[in-house]
């Protein structure tokens, strides 16, 4: 599976007013890189206690789970949240309200069975920290679906 190709199709908010500089916006779950994190919008917006991010991952794979690190910092952690997958990006289906840990390390998200899925949507609906307007969450790996049987 190429990373490469996935692409943030949308989002409901992000830091692009420049209180972040030129990162922290949501395409930036996808490149890896754990210095680099996504922010919701803080300066310039009306701010929401919940917000989404949709991925298309170019083509349908099956896949068995997600992998999610937070902000290495933990500053404005991400704790509840919620999956979505759709095979068309019109049809949704839920597959299930997940915690995070407050915790640096790689967090996996195992599926109660193997999905096959072309788009997928993560939906924050809280945080660890009490202002939750100003989540953070790096998805290292792309939101890592596992290849694993």
């Amino acid at each position: 599976m190429r990373k490469s190709t996935w692409t943030a199709i949308d989002f409901s908010t992000q830091e692009d007013q420049g209180g972040e500089g030129d990162t922290r916006r949501a395409a930036d779950i996808l490149d890896g890189d754990k210095s680099v994190y996504y922010h919701s919008c803080r300066s310039g917006c009306t701010a929401t206690s919940s917000y989404h991010i949709s991925i298309d991952m170019g083509q349908s794979f099956k896949m068995y789970g997600f992998r999610f690190t937070q902000r290495q910092t933990i500053s404005r952690a991400v704790k509840d949240i919620k999956l979505q997958i759709s095979s068309d990006i019109s049809h949704w289906e839920s597959v299930g309200n997940f915690v995070l840990q407050r915790a640096s390390d790689d967090q996996d998200i195992n599926l109660s069975e193997p999905k096959a899925f072309r788009y997928f949507k993560f939906i924050a609906k809280s945080a660890h920290d009490v202002e939750s307007r100003s989540l953070k969450l790096l998805v290292h790996n792309s939101i890592l679906v596992k290849s694993f049987k």
